[in-house]
């Protein structure tokens, strides 16, 4: 009787299907040579094997290759895309050089790196790996772990488990924003403390700024402060002599210095905490894990190494690794509870919280940060996450503004006169600068990009990044340390190009840096050219160093260059020609033109067309400044960015440098275009479990000899009906429970994955449905409640939306409900970067 041969109960000890082991014997010349002889011990031989890496094509045993039960061909004669080489970033079928060059892959290497953004997996071939990442299944994840709180809550107190559980939200709430303000400001302190020191040391304490350091003698003449040229007057060398060469050699000693020591930091220590953290923060949020990037090693070196780079004096910012840094901290803290710990999709929230916190604090900018991490950074943004970030950016500013590091009691970074007023005939101006923006952001993005892939190939860029960053640092010094302008910091230089001349045309400090000075102005309009040239070149140089570098407060000082140039040439035309009908609004008892609103649109606008941010970057330049009337000036200019850099078709700094990085990242708001069906990419399942014929044994046998991340259900192996899909972790889970029971089980137990799922109950492992008098488990509660179907005809454009909007990590291809194949996330990748989906030529 058929139905007596598959019922379970009448045949508890059932073999267990054929299904799960590989003979690699079958196609010698698609495994053996993509996999690295060296570490061939380490890395699994299955499609399925750590979480849905990209793999060797595979067939269930016995099936003959290119006979009637062969589907494996599926994809191995496109010449276009490959994935037959298990964990290695590139194809490396047929080629012994490709070969003996895997490991070198990951280091960066020619060739293989250069392909495909998956990285070779030589960290952890363990289960829920893929290369050196993890991919997160958002639906399915955030069901698992409700569930298994649901189960904590009933072993805890009750009723009172919510409120405590809602008190440690909170309290992860509150540390994180009280430490994202307290990071701030000591950093703060420890740039403005080390920027002093390369032009001299307080004599009275050398802990002291300058600032600090002159305020101890307020009633004297004399500031204790003394200039490194008046304390190195000792030296004999006739050359030293003279004061200009003195203050040069200390202040490009200590430049190179603090340079090189933040590129130590992060070479020896912490490598993740190079760079903005941006790129490496979004793609976190997408569902990816990089393993280390969230340690407290990444902290410390990332808090010590940027106040070491950016008091260097490079075009680089502290703003962006502020991201990186309060979403650390999220992390560390949120840590600290099992219940977050083991709830990847909350542990992500935190994260979303830190980064909006961590906009916050770098630019005084709480509803700012707010909207960066909805518009930016994150992919998955509800309601309570809004309430969050809200709450922890408010609570970090109000932190930042009682510690008050710069003891100004500024509320915002940058001041803005809010009487400043402007015309309409203006408009056309503001727009000509955002789209110089545009421009100047789009010309940033081709350079900096062509530069990290040559840092990438180059030998000497690669293996030396000390000795670059060196370089780079004694380039900036040469370049800008002539310019008494271009001494200062990014930020002494955007407060005065954002103050407004008096109408007498001096303003203290800004007649003395010409800002204001009219008879001077040609040689302003040099000077500030000048610096647009320099600093552009030196910022695509400077980001992407393996450094904490940040890129927000660069790109606004360039953007502000260039607009106060053309916010003076307004100047000049109004006040030359006042009868010109186009300035008829002007006034003539007053100033017409104010250059300090032009150079923050151009700000606002450079860094909108570097970075592609809008809407969120608007709130931030008004919060930056203060200025409420400069809002529809600074959001024409970061239209027309916009705009330009649409035409250009250059995607956003970070969006480009996560795809250099190869990180698993699908971007939303990327369209494919090609036609190809899922059957032309999809790959065929593993580790199949039968619905009902199933044992203990055989589960574990699943768990101790593959690697699977997952393990598809079906109803018999004919049919091959899909019923359900089981991920390793829930499987372990759920055989603890079993082995756990009172009741005697043994391997020879019965395992049933059917029934409906029960949301309301504890999961019943003992089914009570049968006759039998042995015990049967039924596994059904640990299923994976959501599974993502498709026809095999389904373009590749509806898979990369399917996976890009709905956060799943698989999809399987079923025809009328019978299982053909799977596709993963990382396989729609690797198809879109073989098929030259990403612009490399831009690399």
């Amino acid at each position: 009787m058929d139905n007596a041969e598959e019922d379970p109960i009448t045949s508890p000890s059932l073999p267990p299907p054929s299904y799960g082991s590989l003979d690699h014997r079958d196609f010698p010349d698609r495994t053996t040579l993509s996999r690295n002889p060296r570490r061939a011990d380490t890395l699994p031989n299955d499609p399925q094997q750590s979480a849905d890496s990209m793999s060797a094509i595979v067939r269930p045993v016995g099936a003959i290759p290119g006979g009637a039960g062969d589907t494996s061909a599926f994809v191995l004669n496109r010449a276009s895309f490959d994935a037959s080489a298990p964990h290695t970033s590139v194809s490396m079928r047929g080629d012994p050089a490709a070969a003996r060059h895997g490991f070198l892959a990951r280091q960066g290497s020619r060739g293989p790196y250069s392909r495909l953004r998956l990285r070779t997996s030589l960290r952890d071939s363990s289960a829920g790996f893929a290369g050196d990442y993890i991919i997160h299944d958002f639906i399915n994840e955030k069901t698992r772990t409700h569930t298994v709180e649901r189960e904590r809550r009933r072993e805890a107190a009750g009723q009172n488990s919510q409120y405590l559980y809602t008190f440690k939200i909170y309290f992860v709430l509150v540390v994180m924003g009280i430490g994202a303000g307290m990071i701030a400001a000591s950093l703060d302190l420890q740039v403005e403390w080390l920027s002093d020191i390369k032009f001299g040391i307080c004599t009275r304490g050398w802990f002291l700024t300058r600032e600090m350091c002159c305020k101890l003698d307020e009633a004297g003449d004399l500031c204790p402060y003394q200039e490194w040229s008046s304390l190195l007057a000792f030296l004999p060398w006739p050359f030293l002599l003279s004061t200009p060469v003195r203050e040069f050699l200390a202040f490009t000693f200590f430049a190179v210095a603090f340079g090189v020591m933040s590129a130590f930091l992060v070479k020896r220590f912490a490598p993740h905490a190079a760079g903005s953290g941006v790129p490496e923060i979004k793609t976190v949020l997408s569902g990816v894990v990089i393993q280390g990037y969230l340690s407290s090693w990444s902290f410390i070196v990332k808090v010590v190494g940027l106040a070491f780079s950016v008091a260097s004096g490079l075009n680089l910012g502290k703003e962006g690794p502020f991201v990186h840094l309060v979403s650390v901290l999220a992390n560390m803290v949120a840590s600290r509870f099992d219940e977050f710990r083991e709830n990847n999709n909350l542990m992500l929230e935190f994260v979303t919280v830190g980064t909006a916190a961590g906009v916050s604090v770098a630019f005084n900018a709480p509803i700012g940060g707010v909207l960066f991490a909805f518009e930016e950074a994150a992919s998955y943004f509800p309601n309570r996450v809004l309430w969050r970030s809200f709450f922890a950016s408010a609570l970090a500013e109000l932190t930042l503004k009682l510690l008050n590091p710069f003891f100004n009691g500024k509320a915002v970074m940058f001041e803005v006169q809010h009487s400043l007023n402007w015309y309409w005939f203006e408009m056309v101006a503001f727009f000509v600068i955002g789209a110089l923006g545009g421009v100047i952001g789009s010309i940033f993005i081709h350079y900096n990009v062509r530069w990290s892939k040559l840092r990438i190939h180059n030998p000497f860029l690669r293996d030396s990044p000390i000795l670059e960053v060196a370089l780079i640092v004694l380039a900036t010094v040469l370049l800008q340390y002539p310019i008494p302008f271009l001494r200062l910091t990014n930020t002494e230089i955007l407060t005065s190009l954002f103050a407004e001349c008096s109408e007498t045309g001096s303003n203290g400090e800004n007649a003395e840096l010409l800002m204001c000075d009219s008879s001077q102005s040609h040689r302003m309009f040099a000077i500030l050219a000048y610096a647009v040239a320099a600093k552009l070149f030196l910022t695509v140089l400077t980001f992407g160093a393996r450094i904490p570098a940040g890129l927000f407060i660069p790109s606004m000082t360039i953007g502000a260059c260039a607009g106060r140039i053309i916010g003076m040439l307004m100047k000049m035309a109004t006040e030359r020609f006042p009868d010109f009908p186009l300035f008829a609004e002007c006034s003539a008892t007053s100033v017409c033109v104010r250059p300090s609103i032009y150079a923050v649109v151009g700000a606002s606008s450079t860094l909108a067309g570097v970075t592609q941010v809008s809407v969120s970057l608007v709130v931030i330049m008004f919060e930056l400044t203060g200025g409420l009337s400069h809002l529809l000036p600074t959001m024409f200019g970061i239209l027309a960015a916009k705009m330009v850099c649409t035409i250009t078709g250059f995607e956003g700094i970070y969006d480009m440098h996560i795809t250099i990085k190869r990180y698993p990242f699908l971007d939303s708001k990327h369209h494919v275009s090609h036609d190809v069906a899922a059957r032309e990419i999809m790959r065929e399942p593993r580790g199949i479990i039968l619905e009902k014929r199933s044992t203990l044994g055989y589960l574990k046998e699943l768990l101790s000899t593959t690697n699977y991340y997952g393990f598809p259900i079906v109803q018999d192996e004919r049919d091959m009906i899909l019923t359900g899909n089981i991920v390793r972790s829930e499987l372990k889970r759920a055989i603890g429970k079993a082995e756990a029971l009172p009741d005697q089980v043994s391997d020879d137990t019965v395992v049933l994955f059917k029934g409906a799922f029960d949301y309301d109950s504890d999961y019943d492992l003992i089914d009570n449905l049968t006759n039998s008098t042995e015990v049967v488990l039924n596994f059904a509660g640990f299923r994976d409640r959501y599974l993502s179907q498709v026809a095999p005809e389904t373009p590749i454009a509806d898979l990369y939306d399917c996976f890009s909007a709905l956060g799943v990590r698989m999809c399987f291809v079923t025809q009328g409900g019978k299982l053909q194949g799977l596709i993963s996330k990382k396989d729609i990748i690797a198809f879109c970067d073989a098929q030259e989906d990403v612009p490399r030529k831009y690399f």
